[in-house]
Order: structure tokens, then sequence, then C-alpha cells
């Protein structure tokens, strides 16, 4: 990619107007051109943070906190996966492997799922050695994500 001077330096010498070389114009453009070349990168940053792909900190940042909470004790990837995750849950996905995805995204890999449909309950054993805060979180993200007429039973263990 060209530099926002070499661009605008390309453009005026092709209109055949402006003598470029060390003049008044040029040091302006060259002035420009730093502002131009920031904001570019800047544009750049915001464009890449827009994206779950291509985001890295404050793009991540700010879809965890609408779906939960931050979670920059993961990877970068790690957290990419899970924000998908969570984005693709809506009422339709209570099936017993929708509830796994679900809890994959919170950053969970070993747990059961017990269905009791007559009862319409939800038994999760979750087998983690978690801290009680991170228990306390951990439950209050199921139970946003269930639907109401589901009673979920929440075992850590």
């Amino acid at each position: 990619m060209k530099s926002s001077f070499d661009s605008m330096k390309f453009l005026l010498l092709s209109a055949n107007i402006y003598n470029l070389d060390d003049s008044n114009v040029s040091d302006e453009l060259r002035a420009y051109a730093c502002v131009l070349d920031e904001y570019y990168e800047k544009i750049k940053t915001m464009l890449s943070e827009c994206f779950i792909d291509t985001a890295s900190s404050y793009g991540l940042d700010i879809r965890e906190k609408i779906l939960g909470a931050i979670r920059d004790d993961l990877s970068v990837e790690k957290r990419r996966e899970q924000i998908k995750i969570r984005e693709c849950i809506d009422g339709s996905s209570f099936s017993k492997e929708k509830i796994e995805e679900a809890l994959k995204s919170f950053g969970l890999s070993s747990f059961e799922i017990v269905e009791r449909a007559q009862l319409y309950t939800v038994d999760v054993n979750i087998y983690t050695t978690h801290t009680d805060a991170q228990k306390a979180w951990i439950k209050s993200q199921i139970k946003k994500i269930m639907p109401a007429h589901l009673f979920v039973n929440i075992n850590f263990t």
C-alpha cells in the first residue's frame, strides 16, 4: 500500500501543475500525510475490532460486556470462539447439544447434562475446580440463557 504522501504526490504530478521537488507544496503534503496515515491506522483498527474474527482488544471487550463479563483471562482465539457460540443462542437453542455448546461458551469442558422432560427440569453437573466467585458467575450465566419454563439444577463437583 502506498503512503498518503506517495498517493497525493502521484496524483498531483500527473496533473502537471505543481513542482513538488523541495517545495512548500511538498512540505504541506508531508504534514497532511502524517495526519492521514494516523487516521488510516485508527480506522483500520476500528474496522478490525468490528468483526469477531479480527477483533483482538476492545472489540472483544464490548461484545463480552453485552454477553456477560469480560474474559481477558482467556486467549484471544478462545474468547472469539466463546463469543461466536454465545451469539448463536436463541429461543430454539435448548436441545441437549445446544445446551452443551452454551456451556462450552462459558469456558466449561467437563460437565454432564441430565434431562428430566416430564418435570421440565435439566440437571447440569459441572466437574471443575473454579473459585466460588467463578462458580457464581457461571451459574448466573447459565440461568440467563435457559428458558423460564425449565427448572435448572446446577451442581459443581
